[in-house]
């Protein structure tokens, strides 16, 4: 038995793709122009679609996951056959909704499993949650991720020193809603932090659901102060300090814990895609990374629906959720000199 949800739907793809790699056998071409033709021919869908998450496994267990299904009802990768782009025109992206807002469990879309799907996080053989520490509760965003993007651990941002974290990006959602675990939605980027986490980038990007009654009012970062004066001084406590409960040391952040602006969140958006593009078109290595697709034509990672199909009905029925750990919904307080250390950080300067 499996329980499904559905995304609004917004349109249908419409594009099949050339086969990547063929380019015509020419002499004496240098092979980066080469690979610059193969990522031209490398076709990515460009329309949104219904997405359906559709749980498999047990909650609260090992062998929970969610897979995702396009609107045909074929099976796809949320993080390889979901558009970035709801429209590219406007700015306007898909985001895959991880962790709802004031929720506990660390849900991500899995890397290294074929087809990507969402699982909990795994440390020393256990489910992981974030701990609640004073006055929050949870996520304090809906938290997800961009699909189609990748921050390359070969690639040195210029502006901070530090490589990639092999992630997509993370996005954090500001609006009133709290979507559901799995639901694709359509978000207006606002801003941009960068978390320094164990020596890696970790972009936070900060946006809103398209259909939120602030959605009109907000068009950059210096909105959100505005329209929720405090939230970007909690989103900077929130990423310094979720991790303390668990007796780690403060987070690092670059450019001072500042949030920057629209347009370079959008530089880096667009810097993140390309370096997904290499790693969907293998002009890198893999490194490890799960990069079977259904939809994405030229990539040499396509597979067969059969072959989705085949992967899914491996996986166990769904069944009711296990108990969740009693510690879950403990209550956490950080210790008066570690806060007093993020205080004067704290106090942002938007945009700089």
């Amino acid at each position: 038995m499996q329980r499904v949800w559905c995304s609004t739907r917004l349109g249908v793809i419409t594009r099949a793709c050339k086969r990547f790699g063929q380019v015509p056998e020419v002499k004496n071409i240098p092979f980066q122009l080469i690979l610059t033709n193969f990522r031209r021919n490398l076709v990515v869908p460009k329309f949104t679609m219904a997405y359906t998450p559709v749980e498999f496994g047990t909650l609260n267990t090992l062998d929970y996951r969610i897979y995702f299904k396009a609107a045909n009802g074929n099976f796809i990768s949320p993080f390889h056959d979901i558009p970035l782009y709801a429209d590219k025109e406007k700015n306007i992206f898909n985001m895959v909704v991880e962790i709802p807002k004031w929720t506990n469990h660390k849900m991500e879309l899995n890397k290294e499993e074929k087809l990507n799907p969402m699982k909990q996080d795994v440390k020393s053989g256990k489910i992981r949650f974030v701990k609640n520490f004073f006055p929050h509760h949870g996520y304090i965003w809906n938290y997800g991720a961009f699909p189609q993007t990748w921050e390359d651990p070969n690639f040195i941002e210029p502006e901070t020193g530090t490589k990639g974290d092999k992630d997509p990006l993370d996005v954090c959602e500001i609006g009133n809603k709290v979507h559901k675990r799995g639901a694709v939605i359509q978000v207006k980027v606002l801003g941009i932090m960068c978390l320094i986490d164990e020596g890696e980038t970790d972009w936070k990007v900060l946006c809103i659901d398209v259909n939120d009654p602030n959605a009109s009012k907000m068009n950059d970062i210096e909105d959100v102060e505005r329209l929720m004066p405090g939230f970007l001084r909690a989103t900077f406590e929130w990423f310094s300090l979720y991790k303390v409960p668990d007796g780690k040391e403060v987070n690092k952040f670059a450019f001072g814990g500042d949030a920057k602006k629209r347009d370079y969140t959008i530089e880096k958006i667009i810097e993140a895609h390309e370096q997904w593009k290499k790693l969907i078109g293998k002009e890198v290595d893999c490194l490890g990374i799960a990069c079977e697709n259904v939809t994405v034509g030229g990539s040499p990672y396509r597979i067969s629906q059969e072959d989705a199909q085949h992967e899914v009905g491996k996986q166990p029925e769904l069944k009711p959720a296990a108990p969740l750990p009693d510690d879950v919904d403990v209550w956490h307080f950080i210790d008066p000199k570690v806060q007093m250390t993020i205080d004067d950080k704290s106090k942002m300067k938007s945009g700089l």
